[in-house]
């Protein structure tokens, strides 16, 4: 992710604008973003610190048709994300209602 105003060459992180089609002809590109760091402007919601179905809060998260499961990014296979970050792997199978929260 980056961190701060699009002004310059950051933007290519910046889902606001567009990439370059030098890049998209060649693969798929996912970007993270925060205009600032976490505090006044930005708030952590959650960063799944404990194991489903608890909150970083200590309150009970829901699911209903769907899998959930809290751990580092890199055991869930996203590759991706610095060593240390966790992540939450969310999947289903088949039709159905589905939420998490």
């Amino acid at each position: 992710a980056h961190v701060g105003g699009s002004t310059g060459p950051e933007r290519i992180f910046d889902p606001a604008y567009s990439l370059p089609s030098r890049l998209t002809d060649l693969t798929f590109y996912e970007r993270g973003h925060l205009r600032a760091p976490p505090g006044a402007e930005v708030k952590v919601l959650q960063s799944f610190a404990n194991n489903f179905p608890e909150s970083d809060e200590g309150f009970t998260n829901t699911a209903v048709g769907v899998e959930v499961v809290h751990n580092f990014a890199v055991l869930l296979g996203l590759f991706e994300h610095e060593d240390g970050m966790r992540a939450a792997r969310v999947t289903w199978d088949g039709p159905g209602p589905r939420y998490y929260e």
